[in-house]
């Protein structure tokens, strides 16, 4: 009897992290349009939780023993891929290890994003609506570098300009910055940290919340499934 409990109890835990590929296989996944990384998380099996540092660094460290920045193909490069872009698109950069931070764009170009916001910074104001078609971010960043703002971000000049390149960086594709100003923006974060604001996206919605039906539908019934035949072992067990 208490190895049956103790399977059930396996089972319930599988079902929690159990991975569920939705009806529709056919979403697209841009960056404006993709699928939600919090409907990912629960596809793949993995929990969003910006102070699990250790699984952070582990994704990335498969992702670097798998090569996926040659050929993210394979199920372990888009689920490891998936924890890390998650993790460093979300939470605030001081609970992103920095080789998360830097690693991450190492995998850009050959794996595929999910969509997910970055955590609100509560009290803090709206960064603005970005352009992300005339280059206004790497400008940003270069004015940033040029204005010292990486010792001292406290003038004015400083603040709309790290305002911009965050808008930029969190609202528009990857590919709207180059990759001095994707990585720099990390080198800033502490020196602006008093400059913070809240990308239009953050804003929208609660990230953590999938609202694709048919994930929630498919991860449901997989989960009662998992539930009762784990019930009706133990039952049978008992007799």
């Amino acid at each position: 009897m208490k190895t049956s409990l103790s399977f059930l109890f396996l089972l319930l835990s599988s079902a929690g992290n159990f991975v569920v590929r939705a009806a529709d296989d056919s979403h697209d996944h841009d960056h404006e349009d993709g699928h939600s990384c919090a409907c990912e998380a629960i596809e793949f099996g993995f929990k969003i939780d910006c102070e699990d540092t250790e699984t952070m660094l582990a994704a990335l460290q498969k992702l670097q023993t798998d090569k996926c920045a040659s050929d993210c193909s394979s199920a372990d490069c888009e689920k490891n891929y998936l924890i890390v872009q998650t993790h460093h698109d979300y939470c605030p950069e001081d609970g992103v290890p920095t080789q998360v931070e830097d690693g991450f764009h190492d995998y850009d170009e050959t794996c595929t994003a999910c969509n997910i916001a970055r955590k609100p910074v509560e009290n803090a104001p709206s960064c603005g609506t970005p352009n992300c078609e005339d280059g206004s971010g790497n400008d940003a960043y270069d004015a940033l570098i040029e204005e010292g703002c990486l010792t001292d971000c406290s003038t004015p000049t400083c603040k709309e300009n790290f305002h911009i390149l965050r808008a930029v960086h969190d609202d528009c594709d990857h590919d709207s910055l180059s990759q001095a100003a994707e990585e720099g923006i990390h080198d800033l974060e502490e020196s602006c940290a008093a400059q913070a604001c809240n990308p239009e996206s953050s804003l929208a919605r609660d990230q953590l919340v999938c609202d694709d039906p048919d994930v929630m539908s498919a991860a449901a019934s997989i989960s009662a499934e998992l539930v009762t035949a784990a019930v009706a072992m133990i039952a049978a067990a008992a007799i």
